[in-house]
């Protein structure tokens, strides 16, 4: 939200500017935040434009090494280098995952009445990573377990994290919503105290 943005930055951003991700171990304000209180991984952005929805699009780019955090009037410098991948998993593997994931995640939306909005995004979606980017909120893992997404540097094991993750929120959804089914249907009394 460009709301949010103009809190945390402030000028207004352009397209094709970068942005860093620095990933806070635990909330804090930031008029009270030090070097030590962000994760040493990160992640590097652009800005890919704004829509009339108040949002900006923010495109996520490399994961990157934290090598020094300076905090001057509030104002962030950040020392950085790009964090390699471990590629240790094939192209054709790699797509076959990405494929599975999303024709679950299509299967899976297809039951909502916002499914065909969704499949739209599903369909756009190239990476596991990306999926992952563009889910975080609805993931049910942890915070923790989201850095450890992000701190992995062998692709076949982030993969793997993710596809558990997104698979884990498929499941406890549609067991909430089986639940919420059967106790809409439990016989019982309506209103007027009657059985039914």
């Amino acid at each position: 939200q460009q709301d949010l943005i103009k809190k945390i930055i402030s000028h207004d951003v352009e397209n094709d500017e970068e942005v860093l991700f620095l990933i806070l171990k635990e909330d804090k304000e930031k008029n009270k935040m030090m070097p030590g209180d962000f994760y040493p991984i990160g992640v590097k952005g652009i800005i890919i434009g704004k829509n009339q929805e108040n949002s900006t699009g923010i495109k996520a780019i490399s994961r990157i090494q934290i090598d020094k955090i300076n905090i001057i009037d509030g104002e962030f410098q950040v020392e950085f280098s790009e964090r390699a991948d471990i590629e240790d998993i094939e192209e054709a593997k790699g797509q076959e995952l990405i494929k599975e994931v999303k024709n679950e995640l299509r299967r899976f939306v297809s039951v909502f009445p916002w499914g065909a909005v969704a499949r739209n995004y599903i369909a756009k979606w190239n990476t596991l990573e990306e999926i992952a980017a563009s889910m975080s909120y609805q993931l049910t893992i942890s915070s923790e377990e989201k850095y450890k997404i992000l701190e992995t540097d062998k692709i076949s094991e982030r993969h793997e994290r993710i596809r558990k993750a997104i698979y884990e929120l498929i499941e406890i959804t549609q067991i909430g919503n089986a639940a919420k089914k059967s106790t809409d249907t439990v016989p019982g009394k309506d209103v007027s105290g009657r059985s039914y």
